[in-house]
């Protein structure tokens, strides 16, 4: 199937102060092998600078939405809201997804004409008490996380969003 048989795609991240990560972000969905269609940020952080690296780094068409303080649920829910494509994925800012991401969650999407496929996230670990914590909790295993997640946005409308 080549690209414009491809369900388009939204990509949501919900912001807090993230300015210290948003360009190892914004650098690993410019590297999707599955462009997405849009990214949708919605920010509530105090640092203005980061719809500026956005618009200046984000390869792909963007939206940004500064709203006065949103937990990460209500500012996907206000995301979800806002995109214009069927099939919505989730990141957030301290997600890093692998390049393949995007492709392979569609390919199962539309292989098992699948509603959702959850996201697994792996934990890393950058200093020394994260590694301890991480082996006391999750471990060097994937978990099911809203992050990374790819679902039909008739679903999400359907059912009672984020509380």
């Amino acid at each position: 199937m080549d690209n414009k048989d491809k369900l388009k795609i939204s990509i949501i991240i919900p912001l807090r102060n993230s300015s210290e990560v948003i360009n190892e972000l914004i650098s690993s969905i410019n590297k999707l092998k599955l462009q997405p269609n849009e990214v949708i940020i919605i920010d509530s952080s105090k640092n203005i600078l980061t719809e500026e690296v956005i618009n200046n780094n984000l390869k792909c068409k963007s939206l940004y939405l500064r709203v006065k303080h949103a937990y990460p649920g209500h500012a996907r829910n206000i995301g979800v809201s806002l995109a214009k494509t069927e099939l919505i994925a989730f990141l957030d800012s301290q997600t890093i997804p692998n390049p393949e991401w995007l492709d392979r969650y569609l390919h199962l999407i539309q292989a098992y004409n699948s509603d959702v496929v959850f996201g697994v996230t792996k934990f890393n670990a950058r200093s020394s008490f994260q590694g301890v914590l991480r082996a006391a909790t999750y471990g060097m295993i994937g978990h099911v996380t809203v992050p990374g997640t790819l679902f039909r946005k008739n679903i999400f409308f359907n059912s009672n969003k984020f509380l």
